[in-house]
Protein backbone atom coordinates (compact mmCIF):
# COMPACT_ATOMS: atom_id res chain seq x y z
CA UNK A 1 0.00 0.00 0.00
CA UNK A 2 2.75 2.45 0.83
CA UNK A 3 4.29 1.90 -2.58
CA UNK A 4 1.02 2.74 -4.34
CA UNK A 5 0.59 5.94 -2.30
CA UNK A 6 4.18 6.99 -2.97
CA UNK A 7 3.77 6.39 -6.71
CA UNK A 8 0.49 8.35 -6.68
CA UNK A 9 2.14 11.33 -4.96
CA UNK A 10 5.12 11.18 -7.32
CA UNK A 11 2.81 11.02 -10.36
CA UNK A 12 0.75 13.99 -9.14
CA UNK A 13 3.87 16.06 -8.44
CA UNK A 14 5.26 15.31 -11.88
CA UNK A 15 1.94 15.91 -13.67
CA UNK A 16 1.26 19.16 -11.83
CA UNK A 17 4.89 20.30 -12.10
CA UNK A 18 5.23 20.56 -8.33
CA UNK A 19 8.85 20.98 -7.27
CA UNK A 20 8.13 22.81 -4.05
CA UNK A 21 4.97 22.71 -1.96
CA UNK A 22 5.49 26.39 -1.08
CA UNK A 23 5.18 27.33 -4.78
CA UNK A 24 1.87 25.50 -4.96
CA UNK A 25 0.57 27.16 -1.81
CA UNK A 26 1.70 30.57 -3.08
CA UNK A 27 -0.22 30.02 -6.31
CA UNK A 28 -3.32 28.97 -4.36
CA UNK A 29 -2.95 32.10 -2.21
CA UNK A 30 -2.75 34.30 -5.30
CA UNK A 31 -5.86 32.66 -6.75
CA UNK A 32 -7.67 33.09 -3.42
CA UNK A 33 -6.75 36.79 -3.29
CA UNK A 34 -7.85 37.35 -6.88
CA UNK A 35 -11.12 35.57 -6.20
CA UNK A 36 -11.73 37.71 -3.13
CA UNK A 37 -11.06 40.91 -5.07
CA UNK A 38 -13.37 39.84 -7.89
CA UNK A 39 -16.08 38.84 -5.42
CA UNK A 40 -15.96 42.13 -3.53
CA UNK A 41 -15.77 44.18 -6.73
CA UNK A 42 -18.67 42.38 -8.35
CA UNK A 43 -20.95 42.96 -5.34
CA UNK A 44 -20.03 46.62 -4.71
CA UNK A 45 -23.27 47.93 -6.22
CA UNK A 46 -25.30 45.50 -4.09
CA UNK A 47 -23.54 46.71 -0.95
CA UNK A 48 -24.13 50.34 -1.89
CA UNK A 49 -27.83 49.68 -2.62
CA UNK A 50 -28.28 47.85 0.69
CA UNK A 51 -26.53 50.66 2.58
CA UNK A 52 -28.73 53.27 0.92
CA UNK A 53 -31.85 51.29 1.80
CA UNK A 54 -30.67 50.97 5.42
CA UNK A 55 -30.04 54.73 5.61
CA UNK A 56 -33.46 55.49 4.13
CA UNK A 57 -35.17 53.17 6.62
CA UNK A 58 -33.18 54.64 9.49
CA UNK A 59 -34.27 58.16 8.58
CA UNK A 60 -37.85 56.93 8.22
CA UNK A 61 -37.56 55.44 11.72
CA UNK A 62 -37.44 58.94 13.15
CA UNK A 63 -41.13 59.33 12.45
CA UNK A 64 -42.24 60.94 15.70
CA UNK A 65 -41.67 64.58 16.49
CA UNK A 66 -39.54 65.30 19.53
CA UNK A 67 -41.49 65.79 22.74
CA UNK A 68 -41.89 69.43 23.71
CA UNK A 69 -41.62 70.42 27.36
CA UNK A 70 -44.85 70.67 29.28
CA UNK A 71 -46.36 74.11 29.77
CA UNK A 72 -44.73 75.87 32.69
CA UNK A 73 -41.67 73.63 32.54
CA UNK A 74 -38.27 75.21 33.03
CA UNK A 75 -36.93 73.34 29.98
CA UNK A 76 -36.78 75.25 26.74
CA UNK A 77 -37.60 73.82 23.35
CA UNK A 78 -35.38 74.60 20.38
CA UNK A 79 -36.42 77.79 18.65
CA UNK A 80 -38.44 77.43 15.48
CA UNK A 81 -36.10 77.87 12.54
CA UNK A 82 -32.99 77.02 14.61
CA UNK A 83 -30.10 75.69 12.55
CA UNK A 84 -28.57 72.27 13.06
CA UNK A 85 -25.00 71.27 12.23
CA UNK A 86 -24.88 68.16 10.08
CA UNK A 87 -21.88 66.14 8.97
CA UNK A 88 -22.19 63.93 5.89
CA UNK A 89 -19.52 61.26 5.39
CA UNK A 90 -19.50 59.58 2.00
CA UNK A 91 -17.53 56.35 1.88
CA UNK A 92 -19.18 54.92 -1.21
CA UNK A 93 -17.41 54.13 -4.45
CA UNK A 94 -20.30 55.25 -6.62
CA UNK A 95 -19.48 57.20 -9.75
CA UNK A 96 -22.10 59.83 -8.87
CA UNK A 97 -20.34 63.06 -7.96
CA UNK A 98 -20.11 64.08 -4.31
CA UNK A 99 -22.18 67.27 -4.71
CA UNK A 100 -25.10 65.33 -6.22
CA UNK A 101 -24.96 62.79 -3.39
CA UNK A 102 -24.84 65.52 -0.76
CA UNK A 103 -27.75 67.33 -2.39
CA UNK A 104 -29.80 64.11 -2.53
CA UNK A 105 -28.98 63.28 1.10
CA UNK A 106 -30.00 66.80 2.17
CA UNK A 107 -33.30 66.52 0.32
CA UNK A 108 -34.01 63.15 1.93
CA UNK A 109 -33.21 64.55 5.37
CA UNK A 110 -35.43 67.60 4.81
CA UNK A 111 -38.29 65.36 3.69
CA UNK A 112 -37.85 63.10 6.73
CA UNK A 113 -37.78 66.07 9.12
CA UNK A 114 -40.82 67.66 7.45
CA UNK A 115 -42.74 64.39 7.66
CA UNK A 116 -41.76 64.06 11.31
CA UNK A 117 -42.81 67.59 12.22
CA UNK A 118 -46.10 67.35 10.35
CA UNK A 119 -47.26 64.31 12.32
Amino acid sequence: MTGIADRLVDTLKKTLDIHSPSRVMRALGVFTGRGLVEGITSTGNDVEDASSMLATRTIAGFSTAPALPASGSSSTAPAVGASVALTYNDYSTSQEDKQSKLSRAGSQLQAAVAASVNR
